[in-house]
């Protein structure tokens, strides 16, 4: 009886600071604005913003680096790397192996990227912070993915199934066949053992099971080694003058 006495009291006693609080509710109205070329520009934030955009648009036109040759992103038939991905894989896979290297002393084997996360091409000549965004405009983390060699076989099929130059960096050689068969398959210019365990960089999109790379779901293990792909990108052109990347022998049809 103590209990719900002291229960209904706890209760009056709520209600009545609720009363007492002065708390109401009031209906809110608002309108949708539409804005387009048409819509006038606002002089005073106009003004208010212009140093920031001066000093966004000094940053973002930044020379990093020099291209020799136009790197485009048209799809060839039977050509399964193309230049602009092997710039990128490379990039990529040599930025991260020192991070990687820092946290487990262990070097990365291999990178391993879609095709679809480069989103435009690289013409020739300069090329600023603006255009890596225009390239890279995912907020896409490196992780580092511990695989098995068995593993590597399955990525390979998906590689020869999607039939797309998916960026894969200079450590790798595969071939095959006009049907799809296996001819060679090398990492590091060592056949790929099945049993081995390999570390591959990609993007934690893709090890999430991205673009359907569902092989990345047996992975032994995976390490963040927390640096964007962008910045990656960019840290490797600044210490790169010029760019001169060729279609190669990293994935190709046996003719």
């Amino acid at each position: 009886m103590k209990k719900i006495f002291l229960g209904v009291f706890a209760l009056l006693l709520l209600l009545s600071s609720c009363k007492s609080s002065g708390y109401y509710t009031q209906a809110l109205q608002g309108e949708q604005l539409q804005i387009g070329k048409e819509t006038e520009e606002d002089e005073q934030i106009k003004d208010y913003l212009s140093p920031f955009r001066y000093h966004l648009n000094k940053y973002l036109d930044k020379v990093l680096s020099y291209n020799k040759t136009a790197m485009i992103k048209v799809l060839e038939a039977d050509v399964m790397n193309m230049p602009i991905g092997n710039f990128f894989a490379d990039s990529q896979c040599e930025q991260a192996d020192s991070y990687f290297l820092k946290k487990k002393k262990r070097h990365i084997d291999f990178a391993m990227f879609n095709w679809g996360g480069i989103r435009t091409e690289i013409p020739q000549g300069d090329i600023t912070i603006r255009q890596v965004y225009q390239i890279m405009p995912f907020e896409n983390q490196l992780v580092v993915v511990e695989l098995t060699g068995d593993t590597l076989y399955k990525m390979a099929k998906y590689l020869i199934e999607n039939q797309l130059p998916h960026p894969l960096s200079k450590q790798v050689q595969l071939t095959i066949n006009k049907r799809g068969d296996v001819v060679s398959f090398l990492i590091n210019k060592r056949p790929v053992q099945r049993k081995k365990r390999y570390f591959v960089c990609t993007f934690d999109y893709l090890y999430q099971g991205g673009d359907r790379m569902n092989f990345f779901k047996d992975a032994l293990s995976v390490t963040n080694i927390n640096y964007p792909s962008r910045d990656a990108i960019i840290d490797y052109l600044r210490k790169t003058d010029t760019l001169d990347f060729k279609t190669d022998e990293r994935f190709r049809i046996k003719k």
